[in-house]
């Protein structure tokens, strides 16, 4: 069964870290690849896509991005993103999402927090890390993974290094720490879907594995992302039905089946809708492109 791999380099707390002029708030911080699927969403927060291995395509705004390795994309908060799902190019990256805090006591117009806050405020950005924050990611992966003792107390530490490397990018020129552990429910929720998307799941099943209400879920999943649980996950479905669509000469109906839609006309009609293209024609695509690697190695 086609499903996101269960990464290690995974935190779903929310880490706080205080300073002299803003507080950052370190919200989620995972490693992808090839096998995850997003959905079109936005956030409230800054987000940090950055390229480890292969090509990351990553779809921002009107524009299709190709990002590789050692570079990143800063996305301010509403802008509408995904990375494009294609099961059949590896590829490794990361993604680490936050919030800047100024403290309304600082008033330097150049103070850390200041020139954070415009970052924020300016866009898009696209651009090469010169300052080897990939380095910062492995150390910060280590901590999580094998946690050595004082793991907790070097994280707000890493996460604040690993962020500020990759702003620092952007700007010309040139920590006390404080671990909540309730989750974030949001990606609670997409991890849910993650797990069990090939199933006739509801708002009333995720509702009863987080102990919370169906409203309170569809109602938070929507703040976070800016989109429809129902809808996301159909998208979640479509991109895995990709998978066998390239490996299988399954028929669409038993294909349907297998990633969780109740009638191939669905799955049909959001293909079309969402890609562009009829799975016929995309089977031929990405088949030929097979074949072609196949005899190239």
């Amino acid at each position: 069964m086609y499903r996101q791999k269960q990464s290690p380099y995974y935190d779903p707390f929310v880490t706080k870290i205080p300073t002299d002029s803003f507080e950052l708030v370190v919200n989620y911080m995972e490693r992808h690849d090839e096998t995850t699927a997003e959905f079109p969403h936005t956030h409230t927060s800054c987000e940090i896509y950055y390229a480890l291995e292969g090509e990351v395509h990553l779809s921002a705004g009107e524009e299709i991005h190709t990002m590789k390795p050692g570079e990143f994309a800063f996305l301010p908060p509403e802008v509408t993103h995904r990375v494009i799902y294609e099961p059949n190019l590896p590829k490794k990256y990361f993604v680490v999402i936050f919030d800047i805090r100024e403290h309304g006591a600082s008033q330097e117009e150049n103070s850390d927090g200041a020139v954070l806050t415009r970052l924020a405020a300016a866009g898009t950005h696209f651009g090469k890390d010169e300052n080897k924050a990939d380095q910062i990611f492995e150390g910060l992966c280590r901590e999580i993974v094998s946690h050595p003792f004082g793991w907790r107390a070097m994280l707000p530490a890493l996460y604040l290094q690993l962020i500020l490397s990759i702003l620092r990018n952007m700007v010309p020129g040139t920590p006390q720490e404080m671990r909540q552990e309730p989750p974030n429910l949001a990606i609670q929720i997409t991890k849910y879907i993650y797990a069990n998307y090939d199933q006739d799941i509801t708002l009333q099943d995720i509702a009863d594995a987080l102990h919370i209400s169906p409203r309170h879920i569809s109602r938070l999943f929507y703040e976070y992302f800016g989109t429809g649980f129902a809808k996301t996950l159909s998208i979640y479905r479509l991109n895995y039905a990709k998978n066998y669509l390239c490996d299988t000469d399954l028929p669409v109906e038993e294909i349907a089946s297998l990633v969780g839609f109740s009638t191939p006309n669905a799955l049909y009609r959001l293909f079309k809708e969402t890609e562009g293209i009829s799975i016929a024609e995309y089977r031929k695509k990405y088949r030929s492109h097979s074949r072609e690697g196949e005899r190239l190695k």
